[in-house]
């Protein structure tokens, strides 16, 4: 619902099939990018079936945006790109689907929850436990991947899911901790997260299966965690495998471990991130949005490479992903999307390209690895 209201879904719709089409000759270099978007769907239920309504919206929003730059043989190129891209997207969830559905305690899309503890780590947070409704046994949940929680929003009559960070599990349970999300200026209040906060022991949830890619890499690398807000559950999850570290050093000759706290309630400047700079780390970031762009910011400023620096939520996926509405609003509004594509003319003249390209009979490459 927020991602619709702030228009930042149909602006990712529209970003994710420019850019395909703009690498349309060469998509192996939206590899990454594809394979994050495959994870959110994954996440949320998308399945094939849901291309079709996308598209149709889209090619209308499309046409509308165009005007009388949208000849026929204008639309059907889009059309062709938004279905090559779509074939692609379908055949990389269906893999993921089916290797969560195959793994030990694993499954596919959704599956009922109950929560079984619940604590109140601060005035506004909580953490759940919850484990599977048929008193199964829960896949092994790697640090760092997240779940989505799907439940029933009273007085909306809609079911909505919400990601939230594994932090904590075993074989029986998982376990997040949900954040109390208040309204302030012109943003609503949180509609997942405060009925989250909310449920009383007992009640039922649906879980997806767990995924992510903002995980800790191979290698003895050193690892620099910064978080704000809510953004700690991530590097909290990742940090409670210390101890595996920890023992697999031991006996180690030379290789020690070194954990640091610290406790100022501070905004960082631009000296603390020089400060955090060490050669060879990797830099994991987790909080806002808005946080981890200056923080990325900083770290680059003092010397940081790119390719050391993790967030959250990746650029590329931050580009390419976009969420479907609940299946009980399956016709999706786009009227939204016009002001947020690209310029008409860019637009008409990728369409010129993938005309062209088709007309030559240009074996376009679908598979994005």
């Amino acid at each position: 619902m927020t991602h619709q209201r702030t228009g930042s879904q149909p602006r990712a719709l529209a970003h994710a099939v420019h850019a395909y089409a703009t690498h349309i000759d060469d998509p192996s270099v939206l590899a990454g990018a594809l394979r994050h978007t495959a994870m959110r769907h994954c996440s949320v239920g998308v399945r094939a079936e849901h291309y079709p309504i996308i598209g149709r919206h889209l090619i209308a929003a499309i046409r509308e945006v165009l005007g009388e730059i949208a000849t026929p043989s204008v639309i059907d190129a889009w059309s062709a790109d938004y279905n090559q891209l779509a074939a692609m997207m379908i055949a990389l969830e269906q893999d993921r689907y089916s290797s969560a559905a195959q793994a030990l305690g694993g499954w596919s899309c959704w599956r009922g929850f109950v929560l079984t503890d619940r604590h109140e780590e601060t005035a506004d947070a909580v953490s759940l436990t919850l484990g599977p409704a048929n008193n199964g046994s829960v896949v092994q949940v790697r640090p760092g991947e997240y779940v989505s929680v799907r439940v029933y929003i009273p007085g909306e009559n809609l079911v909505q899911p919400r990601q939230y960070t594994v932090t904590a599990t075993n074989e029986n349970s998982i376990r997040i901790t949900v954040r109390r999300i208040s309204a302030r200026d012109s943003l609503p209040a949180g509609m997942v997260s405060n009925v989250l906060c909310d449920l009383a022991a007992g009640a039922l949830v649906d879980l997806s299966a767990p995924t992510g890619g903002f995980r800790l890499p191979e290698g003895d690398a050193p690892l620099v965690f910064i978080t704000a807000g809510i953004g700690v559950t991530p590097a909290a999850a990742m940090l409670r495998s210390v101890d595996e570290i920890e023992s697999r050093i031991s006996g180690h000759e030379g290789r020690h471990l070194i954990l640091r706290t610290t406790a100022d309630h501070v905004r960082p400047s631009a000296e603390d991130f020089a400060a955090l700079v060490t050669d060879n780390a990797d830099y994991f970031l987790c909080g806002p949005a808005g946080f981890m762009k200056a923080a990325a910011e900083a770290l680059r400023a003092a010397g940081v490479l790119s390719a050391r620096i993790r967030t959250m939520y990746p650029k590329e996926e931050s580009l390419m992903c976009w969420h479907l509405v609940n299946p009980l609003r399956p016709i999706i509004n786009w009227t939204g999307l016009p002001c947020l594509l690209p310029a008409r003319t860019a637009w008409a003249q990728i369409a010129s390209k993938l005309r062209n390209l088709r007309s030559h009979g240009t074996q376009l490459r679908a598979n994005p690895n």
